[in-house]
């Protein structure tokens, strides 16, 4: 990691960000997503219907949260079938794949990849009533923030429709900081945007091709390190 952008210092992450900062453009999605396309077909040209994968390296918990439920996936294909037409994603579909979008959310919400960050107080501060000096290391986590009662009904339960707003356009957060699976911040992940249109696309473009069912014993449950990430995320490959 050295002296990167997660890891730089205080005193040198603003100029780290502004070297980075050009990469993840809005402007450049377009020119990234034909890659994009490339790796998952290089990744899903090998699958055989009805042959078991381990898909852990491909979308994480995606198609684990999605296969467990029947309606979700109806929705998610007849959305992709009335954009698509069976053709690839690209960038400019994006906004057209609404439901799409929202069970990414829903599951960055459940299952954020950063679960674990730490700030350090720059000068001396006040946090909920305890002094912190300067200097003061905090961590927090998503995990349990996005699961609080009080901020959504049913935290527990997979439901992308409470990322709907009663316009039918997307819903914000229930409260400030109730929502941060890229952390928050001036040390926010500088690849937001372009991660989550690249989960839109990837997802797309599976769920174009392939139906995906959990394979007989697999037992699909978090595991944690740097990140977030399912174990054991076999499934069996069905194609449309």
């Amino acid at each position: 990691m050295g002296n990167g952008l997660v890891t730089c210092p205080h005193a040198d992450h603003r100029r780290q960000r502004r070297l980075c900062q050009p990469a993840f453009h809005p402007a450049r999605l377009d020119g990234y997503a034909p890659v994009m396309a490339d790796q998952l077909a290089t990744l899903t040209d090998a699958w055989r219907d009805g042959e078991p994968v381990d898909v852990m390296a491909a979308l994480y918990g995606l198609t684990g949260r999605i296969a467990g439920h029947a309606d979700v996936e109806a929705r998610l294909h007849k959305e992709i079938d009335s954009v698509l037409g069976g053709r690839a994603p690209v960038v400019a579909d994006v906004p057209d794949l609404p439901y799409t979008a929202r069970i990414i959310t829903e599951t960055l919400r459940l299952y954020p990849p950063g679960w674990f960050f730490t700030r350090s107080t720059a000068v001396d501060c006040e946090l909920v009533g305890a002094h912190l000096p300067a200097g003061t290391i905090v961590a927090y986590s998503p995990y349990p923030i996005h699961r609080l009662p009080g901020l959504d009904p049913d935290p527990g339960r997979f439901d992308p429709d409470r990322w709907q707003g009663p316009d039918g356009a997307a819903a914000e957060p229930a409260a400030r900081g109730a929502f941060i699976p890229f952390a928050a911040g001036r040390r926010k992940c500088i690849g937001e945007d372009f991660a989550s249109a690249e989960a839109v696309l990837a997802l797309a473009t599976l769920a174009n091709r392939w139906v995906l069912c959990p394979a007989p014993g697999a037992r699909v449950r978090p595991s944690v390190g740097a990140t977030m990430a399912p174990r054991d995320l076999r499934m069996i490959p069905s194609a449309r």
